[in-house]
């Protein structure tokens, strides 16, 4: 038998710390409770992720300033769709005059055959 296996629900694991961890959730009425805003978790380890997304130095995003997240929100900020759209870079073309290519598109439509021809023209 390979591995680490939990006896309440039968998990397994390759470490032993992980079902060591995991153990913990199956003990009725254990909690470990953040000190900074009273948040209930069932294991140690929960707890930690917590302490780290959520209680550590608040940090702002260099390409939009905004500012006051924890590490939590800051990375579902970076992430985000919403991020990217805004602050990705914007190009036009000098030739065509077309606008609001991220890098990739206006890489591509430099290389195309039609706006070469027109670059010629020019």
């Amino acid at each position: 038998e390979d591995g680490w296996k939990c006896k309440v629900c039968g998990k397994t694991s390759d470490h032993r710390r992980v079902i060591l961890s995991h153990t913990e959730t199956h003990i009725e009425g254990v909690s470990y409770i953040c000190h900074i805003c009273s948040k209930t978790c069932s294991t140690r380890q929960y707890l930690s992720v917590h302490m780290s997304n959520m209680h550590t130095d608040l940090l702002s995003c260099d390409d939009c300033g905004k500012d006051g997240m924890n590490k939590g929100a800051y990375r579902k900020h970076i992430v985000s769709q919403v991020h990217k759209t805004i602050h990705q870079d914007i190009f036009s073309c000098d030739v065509c005059e077309k606008v609001g290519m991220n890098r990739e598109v206006y890489r591509k439509h430099n290389q195309s055959q039609s706006h070469r021809t027109k670059s010629a023209k020019k």
